[in-house]
């Protein structure tokens, strides 16, 4: 999963070989260890306490929509929640994002265009990622790793940084947008 993680990997062996060169080759998911040699920090931890205070504030706002009568916040929170756990998560596999598309798909029918602009997103960043780590299929591969590595480098981290730039907009945002979920228009923010 091309995720914080993947860039951590990509890292790893420039930061070790002290070489920019090294970060035009294919990146490897790093063993949890080399984490820790590099950075020094306990890799599992982190990811475990990133995780868990993901959870905790994901599960408080879905509390207060529910409290205010939200149903459909379960929706936003369920897929949400599948994309904190393939972003912060050491090591989850490229396939692990496909339920976001389908908690999500019911808040498309909202009139509010943000939930369409994340599917979108997400929806290239899995196909990529997809794409990139299986082809289109078994025996179906070399072409994706000759299109992975042509432009000299590796296209996993180019669709890992577009992957934590959406996150990073969705945790940024009021309220996860927690509040956009709720059917009244004057109870939700102005349409984005």
């Amino acid at each position: 999963q091309v995720n914080l993680w993947w860039l951590a990997s990509w890292l790893i062996p420039a930061i070790g070989q002290r070489s920019l060169a090294a970060l035009g080759n294919e990146v490897v998911m790093q063993r949890y260890q080399e984490f820790g040699g590099i950075f020094h920090v306990n890799a599992r931890l982190v990811a475990f306490l990133l995780l868990a205070t993901f959870v905790a504030l994901l599960l408080y706002f879905l509390w207060k929509e529910l409290n205010r009568g939200n149903r459909l916040a379960i929706f936003w929170a369920a897929s949400f929640g599948v994309c904190g756990y393939t972003m912060l998560s050491l090591y989850p596999h490229e396939n692990h994002l496909y339920p976001f598309f389908v908690y999500a798909l019911p808040l498309l029918a909202l009139p509010r265009r943000v939930f369409m602009n994340v599917y979108l997103l997400l929806s290239v960043v899995f196909g990529l990622n997809d794409y990139f780590f299986d082809g289109l299929g078994r025996g179906m591969m070399a072409k994706a790793l000759s299109l992975r590595m042509a432009p000299g480098f590796d296209l996993t981290v180019a669709v890992s940084l577009l992957y934590v730039v959406v996150f990073v907009w969705l945790i940024w945002e009021r309220q996860w947008y927690f509040d956009l979920t709720r059917k009244s228009s004057a109870e939700a923010l102005p349409e984005r």
